[in-house]
């Protein structure tokens, strides 16, 4: 393999200062997934069949849909706070600082995000490469949730920080 590949990986910071930095959106950045859990189950009160067909793909996208908006409602418009947003790239991303990128995914029990390996997301997962808009040398944290192994619970949300295949 060439080492070529990654000569443009980027430091990443420490656990301790990521959670420095997110501590005063701790909060924020972890409601959207129950407000994305809470639609779920709200379907089920209106047609208890839709659970019974649907696939953990349709739930994954209602989930998803539903995570996005409420982020979105959290986070756009808070420039003054160091906050920027983005909606490209099919994901919603919050830029905290110059520091961070924040993503939200859904996580599989490895706390890895559950994506298509998509080039972007490849680079993304080893901390290469710029997004427009965002801190060209910014540290990519996800932040996703994992479901009970029956699917039936929001069973826990992290952050996981992905460097050359390794979790940091």
């Amino acid at each position: 393999m060439s080492s070529k590949r990654f000569l443009n990986l980027r430091d990443v910071i420490s656990q301790e200062q990521a959670e420095e930095i997110l501590r005063p959106y701790e909060e924020d950045l972890g409601r959207p997934f129950f407000a994305g859990w809470d639609a779920w189950v709200r379907l089920a009160s209106f047609d208890p069949a839709y659970h019974a067909k649907a696939t953990p793909r349709g739930r994954a996208s209602l989930i998803f849909d539903h995570v996005m908006a409420d982020a979105k409602a959290r986070f756009d418009g808070r420039e003054s706070e160091g906050l920027r947003t983005s909606d490209a790239y099919d994901s919603y991303l919050v830029s905290v600082g110059r520091d961070v990128v924040v993503r939200f995914k859904m996580f599989d029990r490895n706390k890895r995000p559950r994506n298509y390996p998509t080039r972007r997301q490849i680079r993304i997962e080893c901390q290469q490469g710029e997004l427009p808009g965002m801190p060209p040398q910014a540290t990519f944290l996800s932040i996703g949730y994992r479901l009970s192994p029956a699917g039936t619970e929001l069973d826990d949300i992290h952050i996981a920080c992905w460097n050359l295949h390794s979790l940091k």
